[in-house]
C-alpha cells in the first residue's frame, strides 16, 4: 500500500474479512508505487493499493471509492499558512519536498503547466512523515496527499483546482495464489457488486 486515505476502506474489508476468517493474518508493505508495482511482478506480494493512473493491463483490480486530494504541507508560521488554496504561481516560488515517484512528478508539472527541472526542489521522499519532519525543520513545503495524521505545527492546504487521483487494489491475471489470497479476492469482488 501507498499512503493513502482509502487504506481506510482497504484497511475495512481487511477486518470484515479477519472477521469471517480469524486464522487469516495480513502482511502490509507500505511502500511507492514503483516498488509495489515490482513485488507483485516477482511474486513478494500478492496485492497492491496504488493510483489509478498506473498501467492496468497485466491486472484485475477494483477501484475504491475515496477520492485522494493533493496539495501542500507547511508551517503554520508560513506566509501562506492562511490561505484556503494553493495556487501553481505560489509553488514556483516554494523550496520543495516533493514525492520521488515520476507519475507523481509528472501529475505535479501537469497541474503547474511547467516542468519540474524548473522547480525549487530541496529534497524527495518516499513517506509522508520523513516529509513532515524535513518541512517542520524548515527545509521547505511537503507536495504531498491529504492524511488524517495530524502534525502539531502543519497544515495542508489543497491545491487550487487539482486534479483528483483515484486508487486500485490490484492483483496479476494468471497467478497461482494460496486458498486465503484466493477468498480473499473472491470476498472483494463480491463487495464491490453489494456496492
Amino acid at each position: 500500500c501507498g499512503e493513502f486515505l482509502s487504506m481506510n476502506e482497504l484497511a475495512e474489508l481487511l477486518s470484515e474479512f479477519q472477521e469471517k476468517y480469524p486464522n487469516v493474518k495480513f502482511d502490509i508493505y507500505s511502500g511507492t508505487v514503483e516498488a509495489i508495482v515490482y513485488k507483485i511482478e516477482q511474486g513478494l506480494l500478492d496485492m497492491g493499493l496504488m493510483f489509478d493512473y498506473v498501467s492496468k493491463e497485466r491486472y484485475k483490480f477494483i477501484r475504491l471509492k475515496q477520492t485522494e486530494e493533493w496539495g501542500i504541507l507547511i508551517r503554520k508560521d508560513h506566509s501562506l499558512a492562511s490561505n484556503k488554496y494553493i495556487y501553481p504561481n505560489e509553488i514556483k516560488k516554494l523550496p520543495l519536498i516533493i514525492s520521488r515517484n515520476k507519475l507523481i512528478q509528472n501529475e505535479l508539472a501537469n497541474w503547474m503547466g511547467i516542468n519540474t527541472g524548473k522547480l525549487n526542489i530541496k529534497s524527495t521522499y518516499t513517506l509522508i512523515y520523513n516529509a513532515a519532519m524535513m518541512v517542520k525543520n524548515n527545509m521547505g513545503a511537503a507536495v504531498c496527499l491529504r492524511l488524517e495524521n495530524k502534525f502539531d505545527d502543519l497544515k495542508f492546504i489543497p491545491f487550487y483546482n487539482g486534479a483528483p487521483s483515484k486508487t486500485i487494489l490490484v492483483w496479476k491475471f494468471h497467478q497461482e495464489y494460496s486458498a486465503a489470497t484466493k477468498e480473499f479476492i473472491k470476498f472483494i469482488e463480491e463487495k464491490r457488486k453489494e456496492n
